[in-house]
């Protein structure tokens, strides 16, 4: 991988930083940026890094690119070590180049740690093609993947893959991951598949499933769905990049991005019980038109252009960007 600020040999597509805290309310101090590093378009260490980061035990930065790598469009796992000089560059190294066929493709939700330093993670395309996965059929729907750390300091990370989806029922295009650390239970949701209904992004809505691990750590995973989203009031197409939260009864949290009472997404509760898991709509999200009919738009007015305001001046500056 090519070293930070090479601006004569590389072109920087995206950059992992890092921010000191901000001082608390009151005082003067401003908040500093640091470049750790910067993603080279021609180099093969990946493009448009995606998702959140995680530390390992020793310090080191994991995350994953959405693009780039060594087969061009399907992203990358990367690693950031910090280095023993503060002021000196993050050296930066690529885990895994995604080839976008059986291994997936197109990471955009960062990875997790379990407690015996293994990595876990998904990929939203690649792999099996299926109708069940809408948007993104023709590009397939993608995996859940592990990784295992090396033996050696320099070694390499080896992996398998824990599902592939097929679309449906198992759902497709899947986002970020939760691991239960008392049990070891991966949780996740899918973006399409499952249950197929007009309300939801290209006929059908989403999951939320369940990785368990084996007895034999050598054996296969086994994969549950827990909920398959019906569309309407009760939400569907979780977010790629969102991750479940779990509380301290075991319920799961997320969030939808279609469906509610007004049609633009819910954040929801699944609670385990003897049957099953069941699902509570706690919030239905209200898009502009909701606004608009609830207050009229003469009230609207005020709360909506300063939205509006900010939406175009982001705009503007990508543009300009």
């Amino acid at each position: 991988m090519s070293g930070p600020g090479d601006f004569l040999k590389s072109l920087s597509i995206a950059a992992v930083i890092a921010g000191a805290a901000l001082a608390p309310v009151g005082t003067a101090a401003a908040a500093t940026l640091t470049n750790l590093y910067d993603f080279n378009l021609f180099s093969g260490d990946g493009r448009s890094p995606s998702g959140p980061l995680a530390f390992d035990g020793a310090g080191a930065l994991y995350g994953t690119t959405s693009n780039g790598g060594a087969h061009g469009l399907w992203g990358t796992v990367f690693k950031l070590t910090p280095p023993g000089d503060p002021s000196a560059p993050w050296p930066g190294s690529v885990l895994y180049s995604f080839t976008g066929g059986p291994d997936g493709g197109q990471p955009r939700s960062g990875v997790i740690f379990d407690r015996a330093g293994n990595l876990y993670g998904t990929t939203l395309v690649g792999a099996t093609d299926a109708v069940g996965c809408g948007l993104y059929a023709r590009r397939g729907c993608g995996t859940v993947f592990e990784g295992f750390p090396p033996a050696t300091p320099d070694g390499a990370w080896g992996g398998r893959l824990l599902h592939t989806f097929t679309g449906t029922p198992d759902g497709g295009n899947p986002g970020g991951l939760f691991l239960d650390p008392a049990t070891g239970i991966i949780y996740g949701t899918t973006e399409t598949g499952g249950l197929p209904s007009d309300n939801c992004v290209a006929g059908y809505c989403g999951t939320v499933f369940s990785l368990t691990p084996p007895a034999n750590p050598a054996d296969p995973w086994t994969y549950s769905v827990i909920w398959q989203f019906p569309g309407g009031a009760d939400g569907g197409n979780p977010s790629q990049s969102a991750r479940l939260v779990m509380d301290v009864s075991g319920a799961l949290h997320g969030t939808t991005q279609r469906g509610g009472a007004d049609g633009v997404g819910t954040l929801f509760q699944l609670t385990p019980g003897p049957a099953g898991y069941s699902l509570t709509t706690l919030w239905s999200f209200r898009g502009r038109t909701a606004i608009m009919t609830a207050i009229g738009f003469e009230r609207a007015g005020p709360i909506l252009k300063p939205l509006e305001q900010w939406r175009n001046s982001i705009l503007r500056g990508n543009r300009r960007g």
